[in-house]
């Protein structure tokens, strides 16, 4: 027993480092076949496009703030803190500019409304990609 016991305490680390390598990705629906540049794809993210470059409409869903996929994708991505994000978020749709994205509360429920909606863009975990999905960018 106080073998196990020492073998999960030397593996806490490395638990962190598990965590402190994933990556943060960018989805969208299988079908969608846009061009998305990086300047593109944070100006939907913020609403000021709400349209992909080919006119359709474009989606942005985001997660839950207390997910740390949506904590690194606003830091990393947009360049915000959170609650930066979630002000410039009530600004906009406070004014009328753009609808509050629909938020998700896990990287499977992001994954699953990306699925089934060719207008939706999302970011998740890159650990929780699979074929339902595409990714469109990668963040630093």
């Amino acid at each position: 027993m106080k073998s196990v016991t020492i073998l999960c305490i030397s593996l806490l680390p490395l638990v962190g480092i598990a965590n402190a390598n994933s990556e943060v990705v960018i989805i969208t629906h299988p079908d969608n076949q846009q061009q998305l540049d990086e300047s593109t794809l944070n100006r939907i993210f913020l609403g000021k496009d709400l349209f992909y470059p080919n006119g359709d409409k474009a989606t942005p869903v985001q997660l839950d703030g207390s997910v740390a996929s949506h904590q690194e994708f606003v830091d990393k991505f947009i360049g915000k803190s959170p609650k930066q994000f979630n002000a410039y978020w009530a600004r906009m749709v406070f004014t009328g500019k753009a609808p509050m994205p629909a938020t998700m509360a896990s990287d499977d429920d992001m994954k699953a409304t990306v699925a089934k909606d060719k207008s939706a863009i999302g970011y998740i975990d890159s650990s929780a990609v699979d074929d339902s999905v595409k990714v469109v960018m990668t963040l630093p």
